[in-house]
């Protein structure tokens, strides 16, 4: 017994030693999954605490980044009823800022954004965004930038143009439809026909 417990023992030391080789090996050479982000996202950057460059170019997409340092964040009362608890605490919160100085916004999507949100932008250009939803300021701020958020995807939006099986299968669709008008018309047509009274060549022959 006391053998095959020896035996055992070196067993396991051995196989502690294998791992231990192993993982030193791993360490030195640099393990990474298949799985890591930079396998996964190979033309992204990993850092995901760096600011994202705000030098867009002209067909640039809106990242989802609203940078707090570019906003004006003020608190207000609510409106809200609540007794004195919502005159005395400024839980309401307003955020605005000036379109046409907001790079991180790309341009085009700027032009759109004041087409769309016109009666939200003063005549300084900035646009205005309240929110009173809750008795927490920090929520009603969260809400205020989920809208600014969300008007600026929205003017970002592009339609997307029709590919080549759906080009098709509207021209089908077109000449399904006008060979079913043509049917439709001669049939009428035929049945107009039908309801005329016969013409007759002479006196004669109406009297016969």
């Amino acid at each position: 017994m006391k053998k095959i417990k020896i035996l055992h023992m070196f067993s396991i030391a051995n196989r502690l030693s294998t791992l231990n080789r192993t993982l030193v090996q791993i360490t030195q050479n640099g393990y990474k999954s298949s799985i890591s982000l930079d396998k996964l996202y190979p033309k992204s950057n990993l850092d995901t605490l760096a600011k994202p460059d705000f030098n867009l170019e002209a067909n640039e997409s809106f990242s989802g980044y609203i940078p707090i340092e570019k906003l004006k964040i003020s608190q207000k009362t609510s409106s809200k009823p609540g007794g004195q608890h919502v005159n005395k605490i400024q839980t309401g919160v307003e955020i605005r800022f000036h379109v046409d100085s907001s790079n991180w916004i790309p341009e085009w999507i700027r032009e759109k954004l004041k087409k769309n949100q016109i009666n939200r932008i003063n005549k300084e250009g900035y646009l205005i965004v309240k929110s009173e939803k809750t008795r927490k300021m920090l929520l009603n701020q969260a809400d205020c930038m989920e809208q600014i958020r969300s008007m600026i995807y929205q003017a970002s939006y592009k339609p997307k143009g029709l590919s080549e099986d759906e080009k098709l299968k509207i021209q089908i669709d077109k000449k399904v439809a006008d060979g079913r008008r043509l049917v439709d018309k001669r049939s009428r047509s035929e049945k107009k026909s039908h309801r005329k009274h016969p013409i007759y060549d002479s006196i004669s022959d109406y009297y016969n």
